[in-house]
C-alpha cells in the first residue's frame, strides 16, 4: 500500500506477527555468497528475482577481520544479561567445560567447539522468567523448548551451524540421548548439561561462599551418574573440580581474566566483516524476542538506518557499519526484566531507572570488541539528544556524529510503527508529527528528518519491515 504524507490513510499493520521478521530477512541476506576475500551477489535460484538492494549495500565493503572469540564473548555478555543480577552464567559454564574437557582429553577442535557452544548454550533464552526456571529448577519440564529454539537459531547461522546439535542436547539426560547423534556431539552436549546443572546448584546457594557448597554440588551431581550424566564425563568433572582454585576461578574478577586469556590465545580464529552480519542478525533476534511487542524492532531500526544513511550520502562501507550498529543497538535490553517490557501502564521510578541502563549496557558490551569503535558509539547513543537531555551519557550536538543521530531517529520511528503494551501502533501522520515535535525541541537532527519527509514511504517500509503491495 502506498503511504502519503499529510493525507489521512490507514497505516499498514505493523504488529509483530505481520512484519517480515528476521527469519525472512535472513533468507534475503543468505542470497549473498560470502568468501574470505569478497562477497558476490547472485540471483535467487528459486524465482530468478534479483537480490534486494539492502543486501547489495555490503558488497563493496572493505574487508577487515574481527576476532571470532571476541564476538562469541560479546554474544555471551548479552545472553548473561538475562540473569539481571547474575551476569556470568554462560561464562562459568564455559570455564567448567574447558577445565573438565582438558582433564577428559578432548582434542583441540573439540575444545574449540565446546567453548563456543558453552558460551552460547542459552541463546534460546530471552526471557527472565525462563532463565529463572532453568536456574532454580534442577530438571524444569520447559527446558527442552529453549534448547530447540537455540539450536534452530544457530542452524540458520553459517558461523555457528556446527554448534546447533550440541545446543539441542544440552538439557538431554545421558540415558535419553538419541544414538543417531555422533559420539563427540553427545559428549559435548552432555558435558554442557553437567556444567550447566552444576552452576544452577551453585546459584541456588548463591548467598554462601562457593567453597562451602562445592562438596554438596559434587555429591548432587554424583547422584545422577549414568542417568543424567556420562560416567566418564562426571569422573573428569570430579577430578577437575577437586581443587579450591577451580571454584575460586569462577569469581567475577578471575573469570574476566580467564576470558581475556581465551581471546589472546594463539592462533585465534578471525571473521571477515561480511560474515559479521550473521552475528549481528543472531543478536538482534535474541533481544527482539524478549517481548512480542519488540519483535523485529532491531531489524527495522537497522534497515531504516541503512536507508537513511544512503540518502544522506554516506559511502557504502559506512552504511554497512550503521546497519550493523542498528542491529546491535538494543542488546543491553536483555537485562530489562520481562515485567517491565510488558507492563501495560506507566513505569515506576525504579522501573524507569532499570530501563535507563539498557543503552549503557549495550555500549559496555560493544566497545570491548576490537573493530567496533564506531559501531559501539553509534548504536549505544540512540537515546542521546542534541540538547544533552538524553541518556546515559547526556551528550550534546557537538558529541553526536551523524550516524548516531540516524540511529536515534530510526529507533524513535520504528518504535512508533509497533504496538506497545501501553499504546497502540501509530499511523504515518502521527509518526511524522512526533518527529517534527522533537525537531522543534532540538532533540533530533532537522536535516535528517527532512530526508525522512522527502522519502517517507520508503522509510516507513524499511522501519516496519513491510513489502510494497
Amino acid at each position: 500500500m502506498v503511504i502519503y504524507r499529510h493525507k489521512k490513510v490507514s497505516s499498514t499493520s505493523s504488529n509483530w506477527s505481520d512484519c517480515i521478521c528476521i527469519k525472512d530477512y535472513m533468507q534475503e541476506i543468505k542470497k549473498v555468497i560470502l568468501t574470505e576475500e569478497k562477497m558476490i551477489t547472485v540471483n535467487d535460484l528459486t524465482n530468478g528475482s534479483s537480490i534486494p538492494s539492502r543486501a547489495d549495500i555490503i558488497t563493496n565493503n572493505p574487508m577487515k577481520v574481527i576476532n571470532l572469540t571476541q564476538l562469541v564473548h560479546m554474544l555471551s555478555d548479552m545472553l548473561d544479561l538475562v540473569g539481571v543480577n547474575d551476569l556470568h552464567h554462560s561464562k562459568r559454564v564455559a570455564y567448567m567445560c574447558l577445565e573438565t574437557g582438558r582433564t577428559f582429553g578432548f582434542n583441540h577442535s573439540q575444545m574449540e567447539k565446546l567453548y563456543q557452544a558453552a558460551l552460547l548454550h542459552d541463546c534460546g533464552v530471552s526471557s527472565t522468567s525462563v532463565h529463572n526456571h532453568i536456574i532454580k529448577e534442577m530438571d524444569w519440564s520447559g527446558a527442552p523448548e529453549h534448547c530447540a529454539r537455540g539450536s534452530t537459531l544457530l542452524e540458520a547461522q553459517p558461523l555457528f551451524r556446527h554448534l546447533s546439535p550440541i545446543i539441542l542436547l544440552h538439557h538431554t539426560h545421558w540415558q535419553e540421548l538419541d544414538p543417531s547423534f555422533s559420539d563427540w556431539v553427545a559428549m559435548l552436549g552432555n558435558l554442557i548439561h553437567l556444567c550447566d546443572r552444576a552452576d544452577a546448584l551453585m546459584q541456588q546457594s548463591a548467598s554462601k561462599p562457593w567453597l562451602s557448597v562445592r562438596n554438596s554440588v559434587r555429591d548432587t551431581l554424583v547422584h545422577y551418574k549414568g542417568s543424567w550424566f556420562s560416567p566418564k564425563l562426571l569422573e573428569a568433572f570430579l577430578a577437575a573440580s577437586r581443587t579450591e582454585s577451580f571454584w575460586l576461578s569462577m569469581q567475577p574478577q578471575h573469570l574476566s581474566q580467564y576470558m581475556t586469556e581465551q581471546e589472546l590465545a594463539d592462533p585465534h580464529p578471525m571473521v571477515s566483516t561480511g560474515r559479521l552480519r550473521y552475528v549481528a542478525e543472531l543478536a538482534a533476534e535474541i533481544v527482539d524476542t524478549k517481548s512480542h511487542y519488540t519483535a523485529c524492532h532491531s531489524q527495522g531500526v537497522a534497515r531504516f538506518s541503512a536507508h537513511l544513511a544512503e540518502k544522506a550520502g554516506f559511502e557504502t562501507d559506512v552504511c554497512w557499519q550503521i546497519e550493523i550498529a542498528g542491529l546491535l543497538h538494543d542488546i543491553g535490553k536483555m537485562r530489562v526484566p520481562d515485567s517491565i517490557l510488558e507492563k501495560p501502564a506507566s513505569l515506576s521510578f525504579s522501573e524507569k531507572a532499570v530501563m535507563l541502563g539498557h543503552s549503557f549496557e549495550s555500549y559496555q558490551i560493544l566497545h570491548h570488541v576490537k573493530g567496533f569503535e564506531d559501531i559501539s558509539r553509534w548504536g549505544a547513543y540512540h537515546h542521546e539528544t542534541l540538547i544533552g537531555d538524553g541518556y546515559p551519557f547526556h551528550l550534546t550536538e557537538a558529541d553526536l556524529e551523524i550516524p548516531a543521530r540516524i540511529i536515534a531517529i530510526a529507533d524513535i520511528f520504528q518504535a512508533m510503527t509497533q504496538e506497545r503494551p501501553y499504546r497502540p501502533a501509530k499511523d504515518p501522520d502521527a509518526v511524522f508529527d512526533s518527529l517534527e515535535h522533537r525537531v522543534s525541541q532540538h532533540r533530533i537532527d532537522p536535516d535528517l528528518v527532512k530526508l525522512v519527509e522527502d522519502d517517507f514511504e520508503a522509510c516507513w517500509e524499511a522501519a516496519a519491515l513491510q513489502q510494497k503491495t
